[in-house]
């Protein structure tokens, strides 16, 4: 449980600590967040915000009444008007709309792919309404590369034209024809002043601003239900954006009525011809009728005959008629045979099963015709529309072909009933009888020619009010703000964004330093204890006097009394400093612990035992010919080679000596321990410089004559690795050994004793003063 608690704790300390350090780099979070806002607001504004123009049209649907039945000689037929009433279909209007045929349609006839800016900042703003000019082209290749043209206005009412691409006049006209490689076309001035002397056309291929409108519009149904079709576009220009909608509504209704009338003509066509085969029918039969009347001079028929003949006259009538019906559905299975794919008309057919197979035939051939538009004629859904067309014509020819057997079935029994007839009336004059069959076979034809006359002028007039089932119901407006970008998410997204970066940028930082950054990178990796934390000093040899109450002396007097509780009472305490590789700050911290005690009045001993490189003979002006080297050599008294340092009592010193060429072998003689017994006997402290631990075995080799080892650690300098060593020296002396970690960043120690006791007491008033720009920027906190 106690193991438990330990754990949390320590997660909750690990949290603690990265929060703190999140904290002291408050700077760089500062900086992160404005450089992030000013690019933002850069960004702002320098970009044309975008608009969403929006419109709403409404597709009818053309279920026109078939059940409108027209009498002929006793026989209904269906109205040919029915054949006009096919369903549209919304999701097949919503792929016209967005046809590239169509859309290519409205792009060249408008000239949306024609371009004016002028040059603002980084950004170019398009001039749509306060246009000076407008460009337009008499001819227009089909295909063709993007121009970018730089037009100059002269004073003299003039222009000059000048592009990477094309060679132009050096002077030029509003309203002259101009000619280039991919076309011709004319500037005219507009009723807009001209407020700049240079312009920018850009004049981009037709294909590339398709594509570019096609991301930018969305054509879509809101509901299955309805038949509402909506239409979004994106643009940096509302009064273009809404233009354009206009434009494009416009061009999708007249294709529509375009699409009725082409339908309505071919009916028409139809009927002239049917009209002028039953004409001349008509005109043979009335010839012939009155032929008949001068060669045989007839008169009133004999009252006692008449019941007979209406008998007679009525089934003659009656099959007739199915004549003539199978007239009809013979001449619709000779079109539907000899038809290809196109618009077959309904003439009179009575029979309930074949309508709907014709508008199902008539549907398909109309929506194959719309996608053609788009795609290609092999294209899978081209040939899938083609063989339902094909199942359908199958299913028509069937059903004529039934309705045809049926119909020769039924006028064959009429027929014998007439033939019966007529031998019942055999005893009437063959003049009137003839009269009477010609009386009734013009009838019949002049019945005929007036239904094809009547559907004849049906359908001139539908073709006169003819109109488009797309109604608008909102027209193309714009919001009134733009949908992007969103000042408050962009700017509240920049400081999130600055944040995060800030964090990553500590983050990674802390995982791919190699080098010790504070305290708890050396806590992490080792078990040895840390008995003090040394700041940065831009002294680079020793604290001078002045530096007395500065924070530098002040941890170097927490380090003293940090070894006073290990040292106990000792008579002479002998302190080893060493690191794990050069210029970790040894000489230094060897001899500021030396002067911070000679400051407390104890007789201090500095002993250069760094044998193969000595730095503190040069730095504290030693006598390099004379030392250890030359004691352990000479065998002469030690007294000899100590001498005091200048400027600060109770301070000696014992320089190394010359280079040796074996200095492992030289501190392992015996006289190493009669050295430190004599000097243990004149002095109270012993401060031994020895070399780099990792390098060589001369620190190990003194440290059996050490009470304590001080290990020194540079941050910002010492390699994280480095700290195995320190594992290997501590678990062989756990009791002596600790930590100094030096050069440590003001930053890391804010919320320690360091800035509480030196700030809090007046410690480091001495300091130079830095400017507060110079303060702000200075990361790694030196003072």
């Amino acid at each position: 449980m106690s193991q438990q608690l330990n754990k949390d704790t320590d997660d909750a300390i690990d949290i603690a600590k990265f929060l703190r350090n999140l904290l002291v780099e408050w700077k760089l979070f500062v900086i992160s967040i404005l450089v992030c806002l000013s690019l933002c607001v850069f960004f702002l504004m320098n970009f044309a915000p975008l608009y969403k123009i929006h419109s709403k049209v409404l597709v009818i649907d053309d279920n026109t009444d078939a059940s409108k039945l027209v009498s002929i000689g006793g026989t209904e037929l269906k109205d040919l008007g029915d054949l006009l009433g096919v369903k549209s279909n919304v999701d097949n209007e919503v792929e016209i709309l967005d046809a590239a045929s169509l859309l290519s349609k409205v792009v060249r006839e408008n000239n949306f792919f024609i371009q004016v800016y002028q040059d603002e900042y980084l950004n170019n703003v398009e001039l749509y309404q306060n246009s000076p000019f407008a460009v337009s082209f008499l001819q227009l290749k089909s295909s063709f590369e993007n121009l970018e043209i730089e037009l100059k206005v002269n004073k003299d009412n003039t222009f000059t034209l000048s592009s990477d691409d094309e060679t132009f006049p050096t002077y030029s006209k509003f309203g002259d024809t101009i000619h280039c490689s991919i076309g011709e076309f004319i500037i005219t001035r507009s009723e807009n002043k001209v407020e700049f002397n240079e312009y920018l056309l850009k004049i981009k291929s037709v294909d590339q601003f398709l594509d570019e409108l096609t991301s930018d519009l969305l054509v879509e149904v809101l509901k299955k239900e309805a038949t509402i079709i909506n239409l979004e576009y994106n643009t940096k220009e509302p009064a273009k954006g809404k233009y354009f909608l206009t434009k494009l509504i416009e061009a999708y209704q007249a294709r529509n009525i375009s699409e009725k009338t082409k339908m309505i003509d071919s009916t028409i066509v139809f009927l002239d011809k049917r009209i002028d085969v039953v004409k001349k029918e008509l005109n043979d039969i009335e010839f012939e009728l009155q032929k008949f009347k001068e060669k045989s001079k007839i008169f009133d028929i004999p009252a006692q005959s008449k019941s007979l003949i209406d008998l007679s006259a009525l089934n003659y009538n009656k099959g007739k008629e199915l004549e003539v019906q199978l007239d009809v559905v013979n001449n619709m299975l000779q079109i539907i045979q000899s038809n290809n794919k196109k618009i077959i008309p309904n003439i009179a057919n009575s029979e309930p099963s074949f309508l709907p197979l014709l508008q199902n035939y008539n549907s398909l051939v109309l929506q194959r015709d719309r996608l053609l538009l788009s795609v290609k004629e092999e294209n899978p859904i081209i040939v899938n529309i083609d063989s339902q067309i094909a199942a359908v014509r199958s299913d028509m020819i069937k059903n004529l072909t039934s309705l045809q057997k049926n119909l020769s079935i039924t006028s064959d029994i009429y027929q014998n009933e007439v033939n019966k007839n007529n031998g019942l009336v055999k005893v009437l004059p063959s003049v009137e009888r003839s009269y009477v069959n010609l009386n009734r076979e013009r009838d019949v034809k002049q019945a005929m020619y007036l239904f094809l006359l009547q559907q004849r002028e049906q359908s001139a007039i539908s073709k006169v009010s003819n109109f488009s089932n797309v109604s608008v119901i909102d027209e193309p407006k714009s919001e009134l703000k733009p949908y992007f970008p969103k000042k408050i998410v962009f700017l509240v997204a920049s400081i999130l964004f600055g944040f995060i970066i800030a964090v990553m940028w500590i983050v990674a930082k802390k995982l791919l330093s190699f080098k010790v950054d504070s305290r708890s990178d050396v806590t992490s990796n080792t078990e040895c204890p840390i008995i003090a934390e040394i700041g940065h000093s831009n002294s680079r040899n020793m604290l001078n006097d002045y530096d007395g109450r500065s924070m530098i002396s002040e941890e170097f007097r927490q380090l003293r009394t940090n070894l006073s509780f290990i040292l106990a009472k000792r008579k002479c305490a002998k302190i080893l400093v060493t690191s794990s590789i050069p210029k970790e700050g040894k000489s230094f911290m060897s001899f500021n612990i030396a002067n911070i005690y000679a400051k407390a009045d104890k007789k201090v001993l500095i002993v250069e035992m760094d044998l193969r490189k000595p730095r503190l003979s040069s730095q504290l002006n030693g006598d390099k010919t004379k030392g250890i080297t030359t004691y352990l050599i000479n065998n002469t008294p030690i007294a000899d080679y100590i001498a005091p340092v200048e400027s600060i009592n109770n301070l000696y010193f014992l320089p190394a000596g010359p280079v040796p060429p074996n200095p492992a072998e030289l501190l392992m003689s015996p006289q190493i321990d009669e050295m430190f017994n004599e000097l243990s006997l004149q002095f109270d402290i012993i401060i031994i410089d020895t070399p780099p631990f990792s390098l060589v075995t001369d620190a190990q080799i003194i440290s059996a004559h050490c009470d304590v080892m001080l290990y020194v650690v540079k941050a910002n300098y010492s390699l994280k690795s480095s700290i195995s060593y320190i594992n290997e020296l501590f678990a062989k002396n756990k009791s002596n050994l600790y930590i100094v970690l030096n050069d440590v960043s003001k930053k890391f120690k804010r919320y320690g004793y360091g800035y509480g006791y030196g700030y809090g007491y007046g410690y480091g008033a001495t300091n130079e003063k830095k400017s507060i720009l110079k303060r702000l920027f200075n990361w790694r906190g030196k003072s």
